[in-house]
C-alpha cells in the first residue's frame, strides 16, 4: 500500500469513528453560525443596559451574565478565526494530494475536543439567554424611560457666581450685538459664515462639567442680551431633538400676560396640535422679531431634526441668534453659522477663587484658621484639574463643615465615591458616556485595570486596544488612527 492510500485509509477510519460518535449532535458550523445570528441582538441589549447604573439587583445580576457570554463568544469566534487561518497556512504546505484533500474533509466534520466543548457550552448559554431576552429587553426599555425621564433638566435661571469666564463673554457679546449691523450678504463672524442672513448660530462647546450652561445663563439674564433681543426663550434640548415639544416651549414657555391671552384657547389642546401646526405658530411668534433663542445640552449629530426648526426660525428680524450648548464639536461644526465658543477648564488662579468661594462662601473665619484651611483646599482643588462643576461640588462638600479634620479627610479618600459627590457630578457626565460608541466605551472600560495615578503612553495604550480587537478598521485609513482620535478624548 502507498503512502497516501494508507493516509486516506487511517483519516478514513478516524472520519467514520467521529462521525459515529457524534452524529445526534449539530456540526461546528451550525452551532458557529447559530452564536453569531444570535450575538448582534445580544450585544444591542448590552449597549442599551449601559446607559445608565441598573439598580434593579435581579436585573443587574443577568446582564452581567449575558456580558460574560458575549466576551466568551468573543473569544470563542477569535479563536476559531485564528485556526482557520492556521489551516489555510497548513494547506500550503507541500503534502500528497491524497493527504490534502483527506485532511480538508477530515477538518469540515470535526475539531479538538476542547473547542468543540467550548462551543456546545456557548450556544447553550446563549439558548438560556434568549428564553427570557425578550421580557428583560422590555424591563430594560422601561428602566431606561424611567431614567430618562428623571434628568438633569435645566433652566434660564443663574444658579451662582461665574468666574473666569470674563474673556469669553466679552467674545459672545461682540458677537451677539453686532450681527445685526452685518452686511446682509455675507454675516461673517470669525472664519465660519451664515447662510442665512436673519439667523446666527453660535454654539459654546465644552465638555461635561466645564460650564456650558452657566455661561449661557449668563449670556441669557445678562442686561446687555435682556435690552436687545425680545423674546429670549431657554428651551432644555439633551439628547432628545423633539421639534414638536421644542418648538412648543418656545411658542408656550414663558409667556407673557398678552400672549397668554391670545393663545389661550391653545392652551387646553395644546397636546393635540400637528407639528405643521407648531411650526406655523412658531414661524409666527418670531416673524420681523429680533430673539435670542437658547438650545441647551444638544446632542443630535445628524443635523436633520435642526433642519426642520431652523426653516421657520429665519423670518426673525435682522440680527436674531440662536445660542447652542454642546458637548459635541460635530453638533457645533452641523448647526454652527460661526466658530463655536470653545471653553477649557480654568487657569489655576480662577480655579482658586472659584473653589473659595464655593468653600467659604460670605462666611468670615479667623485669620489663621482660614489660612490652614486654604493650604488644604489647594491641594484637594490641584487633584480636580481646573474642572468648574468639580470645584463646585467639592467646594460645597466642604462647606457643610469647616473643620481642619473634615478637610484632610477628603484629601486623602477617594472624593470621587462621596455620595454628594456621585449624585451632582455623575448626571453631567452620564450623557458623555452614553453617547460614546460601543467600542470606545470598550477602550474607556479597558482603562480601568491598570491602578490609580497610572500614566498611560498613548501609542502603547492604542497597540493593546488593537490587540483586544477594540478598535475596528476604518474605511479611510487605519485603525491606529482611530485608537489615537480615540485616546484624544
Amino acid at each position: 500500500m502507498t503512502v497516501g492510500g494508507w493516509f486516506v485509509s487511517y483519516v478514513g477510519n478516524k472520519l467514520a469513528d467521529k462521525a459515529s460518535q457524534r452524529l445526534e449532535d449539530p456540526s461546528p458550523a451550525d452551532m458557529v453560525e447559530n452564536v453569531k445570528a444570535k450575538l448582534p441582538r445580544i450585544r444591542a441589549l448590552i449597549q442599551a443596559a449601559e446607559r445608565w447604573p441598573i439598580e434593579d439587583l435581579n436585573l443587574a445580576a443577568w446582564l452581567r451574565e449575558v456580558k460574560d457570554a458575549a466576551y466568551e463568544a468573543d473569544d470563542v469566534l477569535d479563536e476559531l478565526e485564528f485556526n482557520e487561518l492556521h489551516d489555510k497556512l497548513f494547506k500550503k504546505r507541500k503534502v500528497s494530494h491524497f493527504a490534502s484533500s483527506a485532511v480538508q474533509l477530515l477538518q469540515r466534520f470535526i475539531m479538538p475536543d476542547d473547542h468543540l466543548e467550548n462551543l456546545k457550552k456557548l450556544v447553550r448559554n446563549f439558548d438560556e439567554i434568549y428564553l427570557d431576552i425578550s421580557d428583560k429587553e422590555k424591563q430594560l426599555k422601561d428602566y431606561n424611560t424611567k431614567q430618562r425621564s428623571v434628568s438633569r433638566e435645566t433652566s434660564s435661571l443663574i444658579q451662582d457666581r461665574l468666574v473666569g469666564r470674563e474673556q469669553e463673554t466679552d467674545m459672545i457679546f461682540d458677537l451677539l450685538l453686532h450681527l445685526a449691523d452685518e452686511p446682509e450678504s455675507s454675516n461673517k463672524c470669525g472664519s465660519g459664515t451664515s447662510s442665512y442672513p436673519s439667523l446666527g448660530v453660535l454654539p459654546i462647546v465644552g465638555i461635561g462639567g466645564v460650564g456650558n450652561i452657566a455661561l449661557a445663563q449668563l449670556i441669557y439674564n445678562h442686561e446687555r442680551a435682556v435690552k436687545h433681543f425680545e423674546p429670549r426663550k431657554w428651551v432644555y434640548v439633551s439628547d432628545n431633538f423633539d421639534v414638536k415639544r421644542i418648538s412648543k416651549e418656545l411658542v408656550y414657555g414663558e409667556s407673557s400676560k398678552e400672549q397668554e391671552l391670545v393663545y389661550e384657547s391653545v392652551y387646553a389642546h395644546r397636546d393635540d396640535i400637528s407639528l405643521d401646526g407648531i411650526l406655523r405658530r412658531l414661524k409666527y411668534a418670531t416673524r420681523n422679531q429680533r430673539f435670542l433663542l437658547v438650545l441647551d445640552d444638544v446632542w443630535d449629530e445628524t443635523g436633520s431634526a435642526w433642519e426642520k426648526l431652523r426653516s421657520v426660525l429665519t423670518s426673525g428680524a435682522k440680527g436674531s441668534m440662536v445660542l447652542v450648548t454642546t458637548q459635541s464639536p460635530v453638533v457645533a461644526k452641523v448647526m454652527g453659522t460661526m466658530d463655536p465658543i470653545e471653553l477649557n477648564c480654568l487657569q489655576e488662579d480662577d480655579y482658586r477663587r472659584l473653589f473659595e468661594h464655593c468653600a467659604f462662601g460670605d462666611q468670615i473665619l479667623e485669620e489663621e484658621r482660614r489660612e490652614r484651611l486654604q493650604a488644604i483646599g489647594r491641594k484637594i482643588s490641584e487633584k480636580l484639574h481646573g474642572l468648574p462643576l468639580a470645584g463646585r461640588v467639592l467646594g460645597s462638600l466642604l462647606k457643610t463643615k469647616l473643620d481642619e479634620d473634615h478637610w484632610k479627610i477628603i484629601l486623602e479618600s477617594e472624593w470621587w465615591e462621596q455620595e454628594y459627590v456621585l449624585d451632582n457630578i455623575l448626571p453631567s457626565l452620564a450623557l458623555s458616556y452614553e453617547h460614546m460608541n460601543a467600542n470606545l466605551k470598550q477602550c474607556f472600560a479597558y482603562c480601568s485595570i491598570f491602578p490609580k495615578s497610572y500614566k498611560f503612553e498613548k501609542d502603547r495604550l492604542v497597540e493593546m486596544w488593537m490587540a483586544q480587537g477594540f478598535l475596528q478598521e476604518q474605511e479611510s485609513g487605519k485603525n491606529e488612527d482611530g485608537g489615537h482620535r480615540e485616546s484624544d478624548i
